[in-house]
């Protein structure tokens, strides 16, 4: 229900149910929600969502591991080059020697 309630034709759904906050925030009453009838795919069909947002919460399980570790990298040479256990001269730059820029 929760993704469903996220796309358009969801919030179309329920826009029209809310009521308004304190806050400003707009808020769904659950015996409203109780009483929302939302599509219900077939078992096939909900195998194949299944299959298709696990592929990409595992896509970005893997990106977030990739950044955290660029984030580490980059942290650990920083260090390294501030404290002086890296020297600039002491690194070398392949493409700057084949004399590109």
């Amino acid at each position: 229900m929760q993704m469903y309630c996220t796309t358009p034709k969801g919030r179309d759904l329920l826009s029209g149910r809310t009521s308004s906050a304190s806050d400003g925030k707009f808020n769904i009453n659950t015996q409203i929600l109780k009483g929302v009838m939302i599509p219900l795919p077939s078992l096939d069909e909900q195998r194949q969502i299944v299959t298709m947002i696990s592929s990409v919460v595992q896509h970005e399980v893997a990106t977030a591991k990739q950044a955290n570790a660029r984030e580490t990298l980059f942290k650990n040479l920083l260090h390294h080059l501030m404290t002086g256990k890296v020297r600039v001269n002491e690194l070398e730059f392949p493409a700057m020697q084949e004399g590109r820029p």
